[in-house]
């Protein structure tokens, strides 16, 4: 039987940062020091304190820390998603159904007679099939994806005065002589031969929320360049 605390057997497990004897009880910081150390107790304890407010401080941080990851995380989920209208969304939809439907299974079935012909190595029109596969696999996937991303929007419910989604803005560049006119629009409706541009582009991010009569400054690629609103309505 053990005369003390001290002569009971050390063993690895710890409990807040102290280790714990064999009959489960927490060893003091006394406890587990070897009397004759060289190395006075008391510097020994409070190194030890050190060592338990920094492991403390480590755990505090990382629960800090990935809370506010994860806030981050949600907010960037809802940044995520494409704002379109219901004959945006159904554009892609169409659009979706005839790549999986129609070139899908012509393509699969190059493929097919091209292993057919044996040796692979070597065949150029399987090589072909394959790569025309994998790029149309990644349109498949990028449409699915901005229909899964999409939120329906209605421009009619859109405050009226001030630029929104679906807005058509008429606008003059400063230094400019004519007028460039603008409508804000969802996935699968741009068409920048028409001024048609999507509302997450830079230019329209410029727009939103400016009225008619003010000056506006859109941070684009090129550069910062400044617009006076001229006129903003909903077709």
């Amino acid at each position: 039987m053990p005369n003390s605390d001290s002569d009971i057997p050390v063993t690895m497990e710890q409990k807040g940062g102290l280790p714990v004897n064999s009959t489960g009880h927490q060893q003091s910081v006394n406890a587990v020091i070897p009397a004759k150390t060289g190395i006075g107790r008391h510097a020994i304890a409070v190194l030890w304190n050190h060592i338990s407010n920094a492991k403390r401080n480590v755990i505090q941080w990382w629960h800090v820390d990935f809370s506010r990851l994860r806030q981050e995380k949600i907010y960037n989920t809802m940044s995520d998603s494409i704002p379109m209208t219901r004959e945006g969304y159904n554009k892609i939809r169409a659009e979706l159904d005839y790549l999986e439907n129609e070139e899908m299974p012509v393509i699969l079935e190059r493929l097919a007679n091209a292993r057919a012909e044996g040796d692979l190595s070597e065949n150029a029109e399987y090589h072909g099939a394959r790569e025309s596969q994998g790029l149309l696999q990644a349109k498949i996937n990028e449409l699915k994806s901005k229909l899964g991303r999409a939120t329906i929007l209605d421009p009619a419910s859109m405050p009226q005065g001030e630029v929104r989604f679906g807005a058509t803005v008429k606008v003059r560049r400063k230094g400019g002589r004519g007028t460039e006119t603008y409508t804000l629009v969802g996935a699968g409706e741009e068409d920048y031969d028409l001024g048609k541009i999507l509302v997450n582009s830079p230019l329209a991010q410029g727009f939103l929320g400016a009225k008619k009569g003010e000056t506006i400054t859109a941070q684009l690629p090129k550069g910062p360049i400044e617009f006076t609103i001229l006129d903003v309505s909903y077709e």
